[in-house]
């Protein structure tokens, strides 16, 4: 019984604190959504029964009567970017600056380009690579073309190279000894030999050049004759604007009937041919002062004439006429243009003779001078030249011969419209001595035409065209001499070169009896190292 009552006493207390509780959250928390209808976000007043079609209610977050607003998004206001805002303010640089990037020593394509500065870690040497690589050979370049390529390369002695030849021939002469009359052709041989020698010097220089040959005619040995060209040039570099130049030269050749050395009066003509030896020497110094250049030489060369034998059987005693030739010559220049160096130029000379007076009774002794003015130039790269004008003038010991005066033109002009083709015209003025009885020298003016074409690398054509006119000064003689020329060379290879020679020449003059006519052809081989 007292343990009946103890149990309803504790009932009645729990329900009496119950309603305490209820009474206390009606007053300050809302009532559970969940209601005795199961259902969450209503009150027992909302809530109604659900119509047969659900799609007719409204659903609960557009409700305005619903206190929760479950489901439904709040608007957000935009974010308006202005100057003030943090995304558009400058980020400070760090206090430090980084260090700047830079691949690892073995990463591909880590080699740094010419002048770019190197990593900090670039002294540290890189490790070895855990593979190696295949090695790699750029192709070679490919030679350019040789502009020459049949030229003599020649054969280096030390710091010289030397060019030899030897070159044979065969032949045939419609005239040997240039005759106007009893002219009897003949078959000839011909034999040349030469060197060539440059130096391969920085500084200083020396070129020297030797030709020797000889003609032996079979049906005509009267007309056989030697020749022999030297000549050897020396510069001696003294300072960067100073030179001094050397010069040494000799000269073995045979007089011909009409030249104007064996000048005969009458019917009567030379019969072989007579030696005449030349042999000289030249030294000078040459100074730059910035363009301008100032040139003194000094020559003396002598001449030596053996005695000809005339067709009447006597003695032309041409040993009279030995003489030597001392001269001063001194040039002028200013380079205006790399293209265009006009010069003026001056030379002195005296001539005095072994005898007091020659075969014919003269004393042919003389003085001289000589002045011109002239310009290298160079208009395009295809047409160069160096061309000078000038009048000479000499006097004669003997006061019977008149003296000879006159005008000169010297030079050339070179054309090369093409790697294949070159022309040059050329001219000269020369005051010869002659031993005509009563004309003091004869002045020999020349123009020459060569045109050279190659119609292949090693096939070339030459054509050469020339015109003599000599005046003899005193006498009314005038010869007038006309040549042509046709050279064809083959190369075989760099060592052999095949060549073929025609040239005709026509000889006239005011004298009785001179003129001749001749042809001559020539079949050779050429050895050249």
């Amino acid at each position: 019984m007292k343990s009946l009552t103890l149990m309803l006493g504790f009932t009645m207390a729990g329900a009496a604190i119950s309603d305490g509780f209820a009474q206390t959250a009606d007053l300050s928390i809302p009532q559970d959504p969940r209601s005795a209808d199961g259902l969450r976000g209503t009150t027992a007043a909302q809530a109604q029964p659900l119509p047969d079609d659900a799609g007719e209610a409204a659903p609960a977050a557009d409700n305005p009567d619903n206190p929760i607003n479950y489901a439904r998004p709040r608007p957000k206001k935009p974010k308006l970017f202005t100057p003030k805002s943090p995304l558009l303010q400058p980020v400070p640089p760090p206090a430090t600056p980084l260090p700047p990037l830079a691949p690892y020593a073995t990463a591909p394509g880590s080699k740094l380009r010419k002048g770019a500065p190197p990593p900090p870690d670039a002294a540290a040497p890189p490790p070895p690579p855990a593979v190696a690589a295949v090695p790699f050979n750029k192709p070679p370049l490919k030679p350019k073309p040789d502009d020459q390529p049949f030229a003599p390369l020649g054969i280096d002695a030390g710091s010289l190279r030397l060019l030899p030849f030897v070159e044979l021939g065969m032949g045939y002469d419609t005239n040997p000894n240039r005759q106007s009359s009893e002219v009897k052709g003949s078959l000839y041989g011909r034999v040349d030999a030469g060197l060539d020698v440059n130096s391969q010097w920085e500084n200083h220089s020396f070129t020297a050049t030797l030709r020797g040959g000889y003609s032996d005619y079979f049906d005509y040995h009267a007309a056989d004759r030697p020749d022999l060209q030297t000549k050897a040039d020396g510069r001696i570099d003294v300072t960067r604007d100073t030179q001094i130049d050397l010069e040494g030269r000799f000269t073995l050749d045979t007089l011909q009937p009409g030249s104007q050395q064996l000048a005969v009066a009458g019917s009567s003509y030379i019969v072989g041919r007579p030696l005449i030896e030349t042999f000289g020497a030249t030294a000078g110094v040459t100074q730059r002062f910035d363009r301008l250049s100032v040139r003194l030489r000094g020559s003396f060369d002598r001449f030596d004439y053996q005695d000809a034998n005339l067709s009447n059987g006597s003695i032309q005693r041409l040993s009279l006429n030995n003489y030597n030739d001392a001269a001063v010559n001194s040039r002028v220049s200013y380079e205006l243009t790399p293209g265009l160096i006009p010069y003026a130029d001056l030379t002195v000379d005296q001539r005095l003779y072994d005898s007091p007076v020659d075969s014919s009774g003269y004393d042919r002794s003389s003085s001289g001078i000589a002045g011109k003015l002239g310009s290298t130039f160079e208009l395009t790269r295809i047409v160069t030249g160096d061309l000078a004008g000038g009048y000479v003038e000499r006097h004669y010991t003997d006061g019977r011969l008149s003296n000879a005066q006159g005008p000169t033109l010297d030079g050339s002009i070179n054309w090369v419209p093409s790697e294949l083709t070159k022309l040059t015209l050329s001219t000269g003025t020369d005051f010869v001595e002659t031993t005509l009885p009563g004309a003091s020298a004869a002045i020999s003016r020349r123009v020459s035409l060569q045109a050279a074409h190659s119609f292949f690398r090693n096939f070339t054509l030459t054509g050469i065209g020339t015109y003599q006119v000599n005046n003899y000064q005193g006498q009314p003689v005038t010869e007038h001499l006309y040549t042509g020329s046709l050279v064809a060379e083959y190369s075989l290879t760099r060592e052999i070169v095949l060549r073929g020679t025609y040239r005709h020449e026509r000889f006239e003059t005011t004298q009785v009896s001179s003129n001749y006519d001749a042809d001559v052809f020539l079949l050779g081989v050429r050895l050249q190292r």
